[in-house]
């Protein structure tokens, strides 16, 4: 640590974790061996891990520095002494998709990156990167985004001009806005309505809580953040959102007219000390035709209405969206919900 100073370290392949040392006894693993499939006592890595970390992290720590790991394993029982994730198994793909899931339920209190892997250019479409990263909202982890000369992740040959630059910068507000995140942890979180009784959800939605400037511009205030991602291209998605007085610490009980709403989607902009602006474009085109360059031609929401739930910590968002089929794709409009005592 004094030879080579660093922020911090990040250690590789907690794949590891999985397997077993034959040759040690941990007295709670048994284990089958070799051709015949004997069980014999064996140490489970996770058991390795554990103590040694332990000792360890008490040493970068006490020099100020971080302890970030590649997961592999989604194990919470690994995190102890772990200040953060950057996952190299995750993805834009679905299969990378489950990955980056586990990752972030591991570190539902931490940050988590997740590593993009490159693809040929024809599959670096809008659309898919557009599924990508509403995925990556959903599970609260940010991606990896192109950057010159990275020899495994997205844009080591074309960046900083990567044909596809332009759907990570209209998602860049929404990882702002999602900096510092915790999961909310209430039952049923976010619940997104179905659009016919026993059928099942028109989008997904997660929730998360955070304290931050970017809605408050000259102070910081506690924010109940919902990510409600492959949504429709047209028509109206309902999402119960819990916990939210425990998050805010306000009562909505008598006065739910007291919380402030605000929705924040791809193509929303950065004000110059780099917080969200949200409704940086006219809501008033959602659902109107395709127009180069502006937000409504990638699919657009509004807030149509927020109601106390059934519950006395509940709310109910209603968001519209609607855009253009030809840029959108069916299924890839994605909001960013905001809520906070106004």
């Amino acid at each position: 640590m004094a030879k080579v100073p660093s922020s911090g370290i990040c250690i590789d392949r907690q794949d590891w974790l999985g397997h077993v040392n034959p040759r040690a006894d941990d007295r709670r693993t048994w284990f089958p061996v070799g051709d015949s499939g004997q069980h014999i006592p064996v140490r489970a890595l996770i058991n390795s891990w554990k103590p040694a970390m332990a000792a360890l992290a008490r040493v970068w720590h006490a020099g100020g520095q971080l302890v970030i790991i590649n997961d592999h394993s989604n194990r919470l029982d690994m995190m102890e002494n772990v200040d953060g994730i950057y996952a190299e198994m995750g993805d834009m793909d679905p299969e990378g998709m489950a990955h980056a899931v586990g990752s972030g339920l591991a570190g539902m209190n931490l940050p988590v990156w997740i590593w993009n892997h490159d693809k040929p250019a024809a599959t670096l479409t809008r659309d898919y990167l557009a599924r990508g990263l509403g995925g990556h909202l959903l599970a609260g982890v940010f991606p990896t985004v192109p950057v010159k000369n990275n020899d495994h992740a997205i844009g080591g040959d074309c960046a900083p001009n990567c044909s596809y630059d332009g759907a990570f910068v209209d998602y860049g507000a929404m990882f702002v806005a999602l900096r510092g995140r915790r999961w909310v942890l209430a039952a049923r979180a976010a619940q997104v309505a179905p659009a016919a009784a026993g059928g099942p959800p028109v989008a997904l939605a997660n929730a998360f809580s955070t304290t931050a400037a970017w809605i408050a511009p000259g102070g910081s205030a506690a924010v109940y953040l919902s990510a409600v991602v492959f949504a429709p291209r047209l028509g109206r998605v309902s999402v119960t959102l819990r916990g939210v007085d425990a998050v805010l610490g306000c009562s909505l009980a008598p006065n739910p007219g007291a919380l402030k709403a605000v929705v924040v989607q791809p193509g929303d902009m950065l004000d110059a000390a780099g917080r969200a602006v949200p409704g940086s474009f006219p809501r008033g085109s959602c659902g109107a035709a395709a127009v180069a360059g502006r937000n409504d031609a990638r699919g657009c929401a509004a807030i149509t209405s927020v109601a106390e739930g059934a519950g006395a910590d509940s709310v109910v968002v209603t968001l519209q969206f609607g855009g253009s089929l030809d840029v959108s794709g069916p299924f890839t409009n994605a909001a960013l919900v905001a809520l906070r005592c106004a």
